[in-house]
């Protein structure tokens, strides 16, 4: 069980978060477009556009990317598709321009940690595309995005709404990420919720396993970030599914998952508590230690 810090019982008054930053977020957030494919023969699918997320997420690992450049790279994907017709063959080549995009613009926040030179890219993740192609595709997707890349996404809601709790600017726990990812690689769930109704599924579900205080926590987050209660009962039936579907086997009873947790945490736990696994977010994949998704998913 972890101790909640008091900020939380102050949320709309003491919340470190800026008045001009939430009304930014929130303002366009609500004129985000629904999401919805171009329909043709050849063109991607539902289903592939879920395998080139998943190809999104692990190139992300691989190279070191962090849960905001995943986050970034996911938006300029789907984006891309909606505004787009494109062609199945080109799907991967989008896919890799937009983690390259992505990259550039989390640059300077992750302290260019993994680097964005495309033949570096290209080289690390051993792909075939030439440097001219990765060129000419990023122009193609800044035109049609309008050079429009700044976004409401998951990631910036939920590193919101831990720096409205007050923990501002801290490592995201493995065990958050792996849910991250799986949800990101769901087009269904993605489509259907707002993303700060996704990104306060996925955390209340998580606190719901580290603290006894996490109805009000969430309640708090839900009425800040005016969040719809139907749409965010609705989403963390969703994505609870989901992480089952995915995690849960009857070979696997997940035995001492807290206490794995809570060992991880280290000094780190006297500052925020259990909810996360780790010291800060840069390099957060490499320093978190793997904790099962069933953190998130069990009774």
């Amino acid at each position: 069980m972890c101790d909640v810090p008091q900020s939380i019982h102050g949320v709309s008054a003491t919340s470190p978060l800026s008045s001009l930053l939430l009304r930014t977020l929130l303002e366009r957030e609500k004129n985000l477009e629904k999401l919805e494919f171009p329909k043709g023969h050849g063109l991607v699918t539902h289903n592939e556009r879920d395998k080139q997320a998943r190809w999104i997420c692990s190139a992300a690992r691989t190279i070191g990317a962090s849960i905001s450049t995943l986050g970034c790279a996911i938006s300029i994907f789907d984006r891309t598709l909606c505004a787009a017709r494109v062609q199945l063959k080109y799907v991967n080549c989008v896919a890799v321009t937009s983690l390259y995009l992505s990259l550039k613009l989390t640059a300077e926040e992750d302290d260019d940690e993994v680097g964005i030179d495309a033949e570096r890219l290209l080289g690390d993740l051993q792909l075939a595309y030439s440097t001219t192609e990765l060129v000419r595709m990023e122009r193609t997707i800044l035109h049609r995005l309008n050079f429009d890349l700044s976004l409401p996404t998951v990631d910036r809601f939920l590193h919101a709404m831990l720096d409205v709790i007050g923990w501002p600017n801290i490592l995201i726990s493995n065990v958050l990420r792996h849910g991250f990812e799986t949800v990101l690689s769901d087009w269904d769930v993605v489509s259907r919720y707002r993303p700060a109704t996704l990104a306060l599924g996925m955390l209340s579900l998580l606190m719901d396993q580290r603290t006894g205080l996490s109805g009000k926590i969430t309640d708090a987050l839900q009425h800040y970030f005016l969040i719809d209660k139907h749409d965010l009962l609705l989403c963390r039936k969703d994505v609870r599914n989901l992480l089952t579907v995915t995690y849960i086997s009857t070979n696997n009873k997940f035995a001492d998952v807290l206490a794995h947790c809570d060992a991880v945490s280290g000094a780190a736990s006297a500052v925020v508590g259990t909810l996360i696994c780790g010291q800060s977010r840069k390099r957060s994949h490499a320093m978190a230690k793997r904790a099962s998704m069933a953190e998130l998913v069990q009774d």
